[in-house]
């Protein structure tokens, strides 16, 4: 009898024995385990990128080489995407339907004012996605966070140094992309701004390319052969690429160009153009991640719109 309670007190010394080493081994499985997202609500490990044009060298794809280093640097997961068809809205939106439904935790793409927009981005804000203006702001929609040129003070510097470079007398042809963009919009009053100064500046026409090269070439054509136009403004970077495909000699009119491209520099440094304004590309990819790191660590954004630096270059640097 006394064997058989010896027995079951043994048992029963053993049963506590193991829960109590399981217990030890959960919590220290515990312990170690990478915390949940819910731990952390602000980890934003994929990041889905919205390019509307995949060019090669010239524009996007420096603010692209600063996204993807800015994600290695950053330990993020980042996918570039872009449109089948150049600057298609309605094929953005689309990638941005797809990126939403993959649950990304945040969305970079530069703005627009094409119908649709705006609500798919709300949309995604609502489903907790965190959207990233890059490049281009928007007029409508409140976003987190926008990092790009200050647009309207890049047409405030084209319209003041063309005043320098003219005298302050120039009738103005502009190439702008499209009216959708709000960045282009605040360029073209920029611009606008300084000629309300000057009674002997003015914007004679406004032509849009929809950022294709053979509309900017039809535009030159028409502003060299205008008896009104002595001075061509090209507010973003296709007019001074595709100009760059017809100019064989410098012509008689003014030209101003945006952004260094390779057509725009090589354009500016042997004279072609009179003037270019540089935007700091790679810096507005590299910037978007730092803040998103920041955004991860801190819970905030160093503030909603962070603006980067501006330069313009003469073809005389004597200017």
């Amino acid at each position: 009898m006394k064997e058989r309670k010896a027995y079951r007190l043994f048992v029963l010394i053993c049963f506590f024995i193991c829960v109590l080493f399981s217990s030890c081994s959960k919590d220290r499985t515990n312990h170690i385990s990478k915390p949940s997202e819910a731990d952390n609500p602000f980890n934003y490990y994929r990041i889905s990128c919205i390019i509307p044009h995949k060019d090669d060298g010239s524009y996007w794809s420096v603010i692209v080489q600063g996204l993807e280093q800015g994600g290695k640097d950053f330990g993020f997961d980042v996918k570039i995407s872009y449109p089948s068809l150049n600057y298609s809205s309605a094929q953005m939106i689309d990638l941005i339907r797809m990126a939403i439904s993959t649950k990304v935790n945040a969305i970079v793409v530069p703005g627009s004012e094409a119908k649709g927009f705006q609500e798919i981005l709300q949309y995604a804000v609502d489903k907790g996605i965190t959207v990233v203006l890059v490049d281009t702001d928007m007029e409508f929609f409140n976003a987190p966070l926008y990092i790009g040129s200050d647009n309207y003070h890049a047409g405030v510097i084209i319209g003041e140094q063309l005043a320098v470079l003219s005298a302050r007398n120039a009738s103005i042809g502009v190439i702008s992309g499209d009216k959708k963009y709000h960045n282009l919009e605040q360029r073209l009053e920029g611009v606008a701004a300084v000629c309300d100064k000057y009674k002997n500046m003015q914007i004679k026409a406004i032509e849009y390319d929809h950022f294709d090269y053979l509309r900017v070439q039809d535009s030159f054509q028409r502003y060299l052969k205008s008896p009104e136009i002595d001075t061509i403004v090209c507010l973003e970077g296709t007019g001074g690429m595709a100009i760059k495909q017809i100019i064989n000699s410098k012509p008689s009119i003014r030209i101003i160009a945006f952004d260094d491209t390779p057509e725009g520099l090589s354009l500016i440094s042997s004279g072609f153009i009179d003037g270019l304004l540089v935007q700091q590309k790679y810096k507005m990819g590299y910037k978007v991640m730092e803040q998103l790191d920041k955004r991860n660590r801190t819970g905030r954004f160093t503030s909603s719109k962070i603006l980067t630096d501006l330069r313009f270059l003469y073809a005389n640097p004597e200017k």
